[in-house]
């Protein structure tokens, strides 16, 4: 780097998820002045269980919370799903194909946000909650009721994958809903049907997919994510039908979930997600930064998404403490998170249609593609290369170790 940043910064990141929480911890520990600005009066995560991925869990170790993770959550060595009415293998990675020991782990989201909100308390790192911001104007951040707060240095957009500033303000290519969603909650684990270590799915066609991953353990109950891919335009029929009727539909496809089905008595045991597919031309304007989901939302069927804030937290940190000048900083934190987010954006892309759609032709293309992939070695280690979140193009990789040595993958 060409010049080295010894001064501190003021910043203010909107949005107190992960993207936003993580970045205020690193960009405090470089000693800037931070403030999160957060539209709920009390801050809460927004979702079910997540998969942390070794990138991930390597960021997580620099701020010291991987090993309290790990031990809330529920390691993952293996994800495994089947058609049903078929006794061919969709998907089977094994961590352990790319590198011996190497492993994700299955966590509840508000596990995640505790540790990294309780972080941000501790370090002093002010939180102002309540306050919805609804632009900006120049150096200064303007809230819904029309108050300018500032100035700032670098204005941060943490704010998910509804962001209301990303289309005032970044450049965007694409930002479109995609058409499934999922119903999801958190629910008690049978011991005798599913491992705690293995992420485990079912699929009819492409249209129906039934997930359980593992998340930890809650009342000394080990606990698991739930979730039915469905249709968005198909929510408020759901709604509205039986609850009976859908459960039948599920252990159509997953007969064993019959203890987990179980669990649900009205339709707000389950909440409704949805997805959206967004790319940035230029993930910064001025001095307004894009991070997360709010850069670069994608569908959840490789699970990246927390793991790619979390890199854009500590990638980010590093370019600004890198450089006096913010704008060489912001480019060069640009084009050093390009070939990593936009390999995964594609891949994403790419591999929906397989899971979520009405497509009889991916529907039949998957069987032929994914078992035989199952049983290739070379392919099994690629696949699980992709799973851990490392790849950053067809050759390219990158390697969490360089981050913390727990998480090496050479």
């Amino acid at each position: 780097m060409s010049s080295i940043a010894n001064h501190s910064r003021k910043i203010a990141i909107i949005g107190s998820g992960i993207a936003g929480l993580s970045t205020a911890a690193f960009l405090h520990q470089d000693g800037n002045d931070v403030t999160v600005f957060e539209g709920f009066e009390t801050p809460s995560p927004i979702g079910a269980g997540l998969l942390l991925q070794p990138t991930g869990l390597a960021v997580l170790a620099m701020l010291g919370l991987d090993e309290e993770i790990i031990s809330l959550g529920s390691r993952i060595d293996q994800l495994y799903g089947r058609a049903i009415h078929s006794s061919r293998t969709v998907l089977d990675v094994e961590y352990g194909d790319f590198k011996e020991g190497l492993f994700g782990v299955g966590t509840h989201r508000g596990t995640l946000f505790s540790a990294l909100y309780q972080l941000a308390l501790n370090s002093g790192i002010a939180i102002r909650t309540g306050i919805q911001i609804q632009s900006i104007d120049s150096d200064h951040v303007v809230s819904e009721q029309g108050d300018q707060i500032g100035p700032y240095d670098l204005i941060i957009d943490a704010s998910g994958s509804n962001s209301t500033l990303r289309d005032q303000y970044a450049d965007v290519a694409i930002n479109r809903q995609y058409p499934f969603g999922a119903l999801w909650s958190t629910v008690v684990l049978p011991d005798t049907q599913f491992k705690s270590n293995l992420l485990d799915q079912r699929y009819r066609n492409a249209y129906n997919m039934v997930g359980i991953l593992p998340v930890g353990t809650l009342d000394h109950q080990n606990r698991a994510a739930f979730f039915w891919s469905i249709e968005n335009c198909k929510y408020e029929n759901w709604r509205s039908q039986e609850l009976e009727l859908w459960k039948k539909d599920v252990l159509e496809v997953w007969p064993e979930t019959e203890d987990i089905v179980s669990q649900f008595n009205k339709h707000k045991d389950l909440t409704f997600a949805t997805y959206r597919d967004v790319r940035l031309r230029k993930v910064y304007a001025g001095h307004t930064v894009f991070i997360g989901d709010a850069a670069h939302c994608t569908s959840p069927q490789l699970g990246q998404g927390a793991n790619l804030a979390l890199v854009d937290a500590m990638i980010l940190s590093k370019y600004l403490r890198g450089f006096d000048n913010l704008e060489e900083g912001l480019k060069q934190y640009a084009q050093a998170r390009k070939s990593h987010v936009r390999f995964y954006q594609i891949a994403s892309q790419w591999l929906t249609p397989f899971f979520q759609s009405h497509s009889w032709f991916f529907s039949k293309a998957r069987f032929f593609t994914c078992d035989l992939m199952c049983h290739i070695k070379p392919a099994r280690f690629i696949a699980a290369q992709v799973l851990s979140g490392t790849k950053t193009g067809v050759f390219g990789t990158l390697n969490p170790g360089d981050w913390s040595k727990k998480y090496d993958c050479r």
